[in-house]
C-alpha cells in the first residue's frame, strides 16, 4: 500500500513539473542554441518566458506615417538586405533583423517598400507589459 501511494506521489509530482516547463518559441532559436534553451528551460524557466513574450511583443507595425519621423531600415541580418516582403511582417522573428528595443524610449523602422512601420516598445514599457502579462495568467490559474 505504501508502494502505490509513493509511485502515485511520484506520478503526480512528475506531471506537475512537466506541466511548469516552459515551451521554447522557435523563434529564440535564430539567436539561442538548442542546449541553451534548454539549460534556460531547466535553470532559469523566468527568463525564458520572458523571452517567449519578447519575440512575440517586442515590436508591431503600423502604416508609415505621412508625417516626416526619425527612423532605421529595417535589414534582414542573413544577407544584409533592406529587401523586405510583407510575407515576412506576418510571422516576424526581430531576432532575424538589425531592430533593438532601447532602455527608455521606442526605436522606428522602416520596412522596405511595404509602407508599413515597425515599432520596437522600449524595455522599460515591455517589461511593464510582460509584469501585467504574468499577473493576468496568475489571476486565471
Amino acid at each position: 500500500m505504501k508502494t502505490s501511494i509513493f509511485l502515485l506521489t511520484l506520478f503526480s509530482l512528475s506531471i506537475t513539473v512537466a506541466f511548469s516547463q516552459k515551451n521554447i518559441d522557435n523563434c529564440l532559436y535564430a539567436k539561442y542554441g538548442k542546449e541553451e534553451l534548454q539549460k534556460m528551460q531547466q535553470n532559469s524557466p523566468e527568463q525564458l518566458d520572458f523571452l517567449n513574450f519578447y519575440v512575440k511583443h517586442a515590436g508591431y507595425f503600423v502604416d508609415m506615417p505621412n508625417k516626416p519621423i526619425q527612423y532605421t531600415d529595417l535589414i534582414r541580418l542573413k544577407d544584409n538586405s533592406k529587401n523586405i516582403t510583407a510575407n515576412e511582417l506576418i510571422n516576424f522573428n526581430p531576432y532575424l533583423y538589425n531592430c533593438k528595443n532601447l532602455q527608455d524610449k521606442n526605436s522606428y523602422y522602416k520596412a522596405g517598400n511595404t509602407g508599413k512601420l515597425l515599432i520596437m516598445i522600449s524595455m522599460k514599457d515591455l517589461q511593464i507589459q510582460y509584469k501585467n502579462h504574468k499577473r493576468m495568467q496568475n489571476l486565471k490559474q
